[in-house]
Order: C-alpha cells, then structure tokens, then sequence
C-alpha cells in the first residue's frame, strides 16, 4: 500500500483532479521555479492543500526564449553583494524563506558547497518582493518533447 505519492509539473487542474478521482492528497509537487517563473499561484494553490512544492532549475538557464540569466539580474547581484553570497545563493535564499524545497544542480564541489551555504543570512520582506518583482512567467526547461505540448494533458497549458 501506498501511504504517500508526490508529482510533477502538476498544475492546479490536474492536481483537483487527481484529488478528486482518488481522494489522495500529494505530498509533493515539483516544478520550475526561479525567479523569471516564481509560479507563486501554484506554490499559493498547493499551500492551501497542504502539498509541499520543489523547485527544480531553481537559478534557470539560459535559452529557451531567455535571453539573459536572473543570475545576471541587478537585484540579484545587488542582494549578492550585500549578503557576500554568490547570485546563485541569493535564489535558493529566496525560495526556501518562501517555504519551496530546492534542488539546484551542479556539476562542481565549489558550487555544490555555495549552493548549500545559504542559511547564514535572511532577505528581508522588501527583498523578497524585489525578486518577486523579476517574475515573466517565462519556462526554461523544455516539455515538448514528442509533441506531447500538443496534450489535453499538458500541465503548461493554463496559467497555473
């Protein structure tokens, strides 16, 4: 028997649905999240239910319709600056006080270690809002693969 399941790129449709179609809760929802897609209607959508969200690509990438990095951001080099953390820092910071687990990736010691080192300063209530500010609502992770954008089921077809 199953006691717990978690999802991902589930939106708010598909998770009413699965919550009404088998009266299971997620514990978990996992989705792109950074600060040019904050997908703060979700992440508000998911708290009410008591489903937990993560985010994955949490520092973006360049591509894929973004021309330049929120790592490359004024505010955020701005925040970098003040708290003496590197910009990616900066971004995790700003999700986990938001309350999302984060799951950055990396591929080397020294950024796997700045990554983690990110509890030793809190951004203010205004420095939050500031990143909230950087939201377009702009994906950098590619989902079409196969045609599968072309679903009924596509997650990314509604707004949250």
């Amino acid at each position: 028997m199953v006691r717990s399941i978690g999802v991902s790129n589930f939106n708010s449709q598909q998770l009413k649905d699965i919550i009404q179609k088998t009266s299971t809760i997620p514990v978990l929802n996992q989705v792109e999240s950074h600060p040019i897609l904050s997908n703060e209607k979700l992440f508000q959508f998911c708290k009410q239910r008591n489903i937990a969200m993560t985010a994955y690509s949490p520092l973006a990438r360049v591509g894929n319709g973004i021309d330049v990095s929120p790592l490359e951001d004024s505010v955020i080099k701005k925040l970098a600056k003040k708290y003496k953390v590197c910009e990616g820092a900066v971004c995790i910071r700003w999700q986990t006080q938001r309350g999302l687990s984060v799951i950055p990736k990396s591929g080397t010691k020294e950024r796997i270690k700045s990554n983690i080192n990110v509890f030793h300063f809190t951004l203010t209530d205004d420095e939050i809002k500031e990143i909230m500010a950087l939201n377009k609502n702009l994906r950098t992770s590619k989902h079409n693969r196969h045609g599968s954008d072309k679903t009924k089921n596509n997650p990314f077809l509604i707004e949250f």
